[in-house]
């Protein structure tokens, strides 16, 4: 379970704790990710964001996103979760671009309901 308490937007100790697990996974060997236990504040979607996503598009179908850096959209390095509490981006974390999220951000982005937030994944 990760847990993270952050007076700033961007969960560092959240991403720094996601990204170790990540790398301390053995390649092609199926691990989970579970965030659906993030409780340190109020969310109910996740975004998951490839690179080259622009955010403004997301907007347009009812989400404000305004406190998400639209960073993705001209960065190959990053994949981005963005917690969502009521259609409103409230906190994030940025992950260095790896294989292991391709599958699940497949057209650039992808929005999951929390409790859906449980992914199985391979490095």
């Amino acid at each position: 379970m990760f847990i993270c308490a952050c007076s700033n937007n961007r969960l560092q100790k959240l991403e720094n704790h996601v990204s170790s697990f990540i790398s301390e996974q053995e390649p092609n060997t199926p691990f989970t990710l579970v965030l659906d236990t993030v409780s340190s504040f109020k969310w109910n979607e996740l975004l998951i964001a490839g690179p080259y996503t622009d955010f403004n598009n997301i907007k347009a179908k009812g989400y404000n996103l305004k406190k998400f850096p639209n960073s993705v959209s001209p960065n190959d390095h990053f994949v981005f979760l963005g917690f969502i509490n009521n259609k409103k981006g409230v906190k994030w974390i940025e992950l260095n671009r790896n294989s292991t999220f391709s599958e699940i951000i497949k057209g650039g982005y992808k929005i999951y309901p929390k409790s859906d937030c449980k992914f199985n994944l391979e490095k």
